[in-house]
């Protein structure tokens, strides 16, 4: 079969699959009001910078494990039980101590002979940037991570 030329051309690029765009639909009924909550928290002030992370294990519900890392004030959603995809929202946290959290996260779950999840983590310090892109980008990072098959490692950006 001929390939289609936007099939040549598209290689070297990230598509999103029917998964990813179901992810974003989840991640968008979840957690469009905790994060319009935090940005209001943005805008008076009274909280410099947040971290989304997102993990995507495949196999393996992790569930359990990050409600019990996590903070009491980090959000914690199953975005897929089928896929075993989580995303945390990490309060008043900036990209080095995400980036710890989520070492500390990863360590955790290879302890427990688990395979190591997809982890991706977007650090929000301004709220200029719609809350629909910020979950667009994230699920870009996360595609990327798994099409570079970095595995166990934290993939991760600044939006400022």
């Amino acid at each position: 079969m001929k390939r289609r030329s936007n099939e040549i051309r598209g290689t070297t690029k990230i598509r999103f699959s029917s998964e990813d765009i179901n992810l974003a639909t989840s991640m968008i009924d979840q957690m469009q009001v905790p994060l319009e909550m935090v940005y209001f928290l943005m805008n008076r002030g009274d909280e410099e910078a947040f971290v989304i992370i997102l993990l995507d294990t495949d196999k393996e519900d992790i569930y359990d494990i990050l409600n019990r890392q996590k903070r009491q004030t980090d959000l914690l959603f199953n975005l897929c039980s089928e896929r075993n995809i989580y995303a945390l929202i990490c309060q008043d946290t900036k990209v080095d101590g995400g980036y710890h959290f989520s070492e500390r996260l990863l360590q955790t779950i290879k302890s427990i002979h688990i395979d190591a999840p997809y982890c991706v983590e977007l650090e929000v310090r301004n709220t200029m940037h719609e809350i629909k892109y910020l979950i667009y980008k994230s699920i870009r990072m996360l595609a990327e991570a798994k099409k570079e098959e970095r595995y166990g490692e934290i993939h991760f950006k600044t939006l400022h």
